[in-house]
């Protein structure tokens, strides 16, 4: 159940978000956000078992999904230069 309210509480901060920055037809989700590595509402990292999360990632896409947002992974290649990769997102893209 406390993995529901997580997902839930994301999903609501996400869609906030969207709200907020939905601007060109995407908005930049952070992956760590999208992963469950990072809870954006109370700033702390979470500390669950991968194989949990990762479920709790694929319910968090599918209601995107179904929502008819596509989903596209944006991860840094780091050619950047030493010191100067970026971070990693989860692209919503849709007519929201």
């Amino acid at each position: 159940m406390r993995n529901l309210k997580l997902i839930d509480k994301t999903e609501s901060w996400i869609d906030d978000d969207i709200s907020k920055n939905f601007r060109g037809g995407e908005v930049l989700i952070p992956l760590q956000i999208a992963c469950f590595t990072w809870d954006p509402v109370n700033k702390k990292t979470i500390d669950l078992p991968s194989p949990r999360t990762n479920l709790m990632r694929k319910e968090l896409e599918a209601r995107y999904k179904k929502a008819g947002w596509k989903i596209r992974v944006h991860l840094d290649d780091g050619l950047d230069g030493p010191n100067m990769s970026g971070p990693d997102y989860w692209i919503l893209s849709g007519s929201r």
